[in-house]
């Protein structure tokens, strides 16, 4: 099996699905009311559902997901969201992604010190958990994996409150099938820090199975679930009958998903740049540059069999490009093809 689009396109369908499901079962939105939350690894997204339709709430840059990044100023100040990704030319160090792949695990966890060799950014052992350590030259700040969650939570909230000039309290989040007891605890606890009341957490293969059922509740039906995310993928089989649903197998994993696919053409990347050039590739002054057009490439191949990533500037006076094909993409796929199988 090979994946024939990237992971983005996936994601994206069941964003809305999920979102769909969220909040059309806890009731009519209007103000003061219950929206939906699917908190991805690569991207957050908020919906109501109202009039019989769901609406996914846009942002200030008009886009229905939002990238799940935080910018720390040499202020002090913390940029959330688009503006943060989109901004190129600060200290990598200072801007935090991939953060939902820490919550509820400690210092101690293999992954966790696997991921402290992937990221640009440092972590720091505070009481067996990893938080996010910022050096601002002047001072040094920390924060849990659950704080800077809690910042993208209040995000959706805002965006929400906007949308529906009112006061939102609640809300109803997405979690990945193979989240344990203390992962699901840390989206509570960062729901708390954003003033948010937890009215339920649902698996997203669950979830986005119930928003396919919506308006066709009677029948009983066997509903397969491949949800591919930016940090996690679960594939489900979930039995649906008189409205009810019950997940009859499972099986997931919690540190793979479309990051995991950036991360090997960025590795890719580097060592074309490398073999070619035989120069050191500038990994701090230009990395979330490279990583931004990866994402923008992954998401192209859509549509294309090729596309070229195109770096401006690598060295003064140099540029550096490197075309990737959707087969060479696809390559990178099959690993998902073996988990799921397996």
């Amino acid at each position: 099996m090979e994946c024939d689009a990237p992971m983005m396109q996936i994601e994206l369908i069941i964003t809305f699905s999920i979102i769909g499901f969220a909040a059309s079962k806890t009731g009519s939105v209007d103000t003061n009311e219950v929206i939906g939350i699917d908190f991805g690894t690569s991207f957050v997204s908020v919906g109501i559902f109202r009039y019989g339709t769901v609406e996914i709430i846009p942002n200030e840059y008009g886009n229905r997901m939002t990238p799940t990044y935080a910018l720390f100023t040499e202020t002090g100040d913390c940029i959330i969201g688009e503006l943060a990704y989109l901004k190129t030319g600060h200290n990598p160090k200072t801007k935090i992604y991939n953060l939902k792949r820490l919550l509820g695990r400690t210092w101690d966890d293999t992954f966790v010190q696997n991921l402290i060799a992937t990221v640009p950014y440092d972590l720091a052992y505070v009481n067996n958990k990893p938080y996010v350590q910022v050096n601002l030259g002047y001072k040094t700040i920390q924060f849990s994996p659950e704080e800077i969650s809690a910042m993208f939570l209040v995000q959706m909230k805002q965006l929400a409150e906007q949308y529906l000039h009112g006061t939102i309290k609640d809300a109803v989040i997405t979690v990945p099938a193979y989240f344990n007891d203390q992962q699901r605890q840390a989206v509570k606890d960062a729901s708390a820090i954003a003033e948010l009341n937890v009215r339920r957490l649902i698996s997203e293969p669950t979830a986005a199975a119930m928003a396919t059922r919506i308006h066709n509740t009677e029948e009983e039906n066997m509903i397969f679930v491949l949800d591919l995310g930016g940090g996690t993928v679960d594939a489900s089989i979930i039995q649906q009958y008189d409205g009810l649903y019950e997940a009859i197998t499972t099986v997931g994993n919690t540190s793979l998903g479309g990051e995991n696919f950036n991360e090997r053409v960025y590795s890719q990347l580097v060592n074309q740049y490398i073999r070619r050039t035989g120069e050191k590739y500038p990994y701090q002054r230009i990395d979330m540059q490279v990583r931004r057009d990866i994402e923008r490439a992954k998401r192209a191949l859509s549509s294309v069999t090729e596309t070229m990533i195109e770096i401006n500037s690598i060295y003064p006076g140099e540029d550096f490009s490197w075309k990737l094909t959707r087969e060479h993409f696809n390559d990178h796929c099959k690993v998902v093809a073996i988990f799921i199988h397996a």
